[in-house]
């Protein structure tokens, strides 16, 4: 019987020192989870990377605060938007919008990401000060929401490029 128990213990003890692993962010600091950037794009003519910015802060000024807007990089970074818990750890969680353009032959890139990060502290000690924020993976399904709510204020004023390979997650959201 004890043989037959062997690999059921093997397993639970590699699902264990998985938990772990995760829990402790080692994994992240070997490149597998954590802060692995995932960036919705869009392609548009016939307008500047200042105009996209701007709009890009209206697109999102009624839930993410500002920060650092470049109008002359074309780049928006608001605060972090608190308040909200992780489904499956629930704890703290934390995001904040990245938007960066740049030229891409006769159209202008925009990507949009929505960081996130979470913490086990934060809500759940008085301390204002908590600093275990750890990155974990971005709201893609929000980054997507904030892309749609910024195009719809683009297709007036720009004119969206349709790439042939565009059918992917990235340019479904038309």
């Amino acid at each position: 019987m004890a043989r037959s128990l062997r690999p059921f213990l093997v397993g639970c003890a590699g699902a264990l020192l998985a938990t772990a692993l995760v829990g402790c962010g080692l994994l992240r600091e070997l490149g597998i989870g954590g802060d692995d950037p995932r960036w919705m794009e869009r392609r548009y003519r016939g307008v500047s990377a200042a105009t996209v910015v701007q709009l890009a802060q209206t697109a999102v000024q009624d839930r993410y605060p500002q920060r650092e807007v470049d109008l002359y990089r074309g780049t928006l970074a608001t605060h972090w938007s608190y308040g909200r818990y992780a489904d499956t750890t629930h704890q703290a969680l934390r995001e904040r919008v990245l938007v960066e353009t740049a030229a891409a032959g006769d159209a202008l890139l925009v990507r949009l990401r929505v960081q996130q990060e979470t913490s086990e502290r934060a809500g759940r000690v008085p301390d204002a000060n908590v600093d275990d924020w750890e990155p974990c993976d971005d709201d893609v399904q929000e980054a997507r929401r904030m892309l749609m709510r910024l195009h719809v204020l683009l297709r007036d004023v720009a004119e969206p490029v349709v790439d042939p390979g565009e059918a992917t997650e990235e340019g479904a959201a038309k």
